[in-house]
């Protein structure tokens, strides 16, 4: 669809990836390797995967996004850290 319209594709990100439960354990309720198959496919880069976790659905039902939490004390925070500064290299403000 950006295609048509001519819109420009910075990357892609792969959301959903997997869910980690408290023990660390990682499930991939979805597949494993999708986003890099798919950015592949459209010759874009991978910006980033950002797991399944109730504190961001929880976080974004009441107003606050987990993106806000320290990154150093929380993965998925990390994890949307991670993409917007792969975003910031991609699409550089003039």
């Amino acid at each position: 669809m950006f295609a048509k319209v001519n819109v420009p594709i910075l990357g892609l990100i792969e959301n959903m990836a997997w869910f980690e439960c408290d023990a660390g354990k990682k499930y991939y309720l979805f597949g494993e390797g999708g986003g890099v198959r798919e950015a592949e496919l459209l010759q874009v880069p991978l910006l980033g995967r950002i797991p399944l976790d109730m504190m961001t659905r929880e976080g974004g039902d009441a107003g606050t996004p987990v993106a806000l939490l320290d990154a150093e004390q929380n993965k998925v925070a990390a994890a949307f850290h991670e993409v917007a500064a792969r975003i910031r290299v991609a699409a550089p403000v003039a």
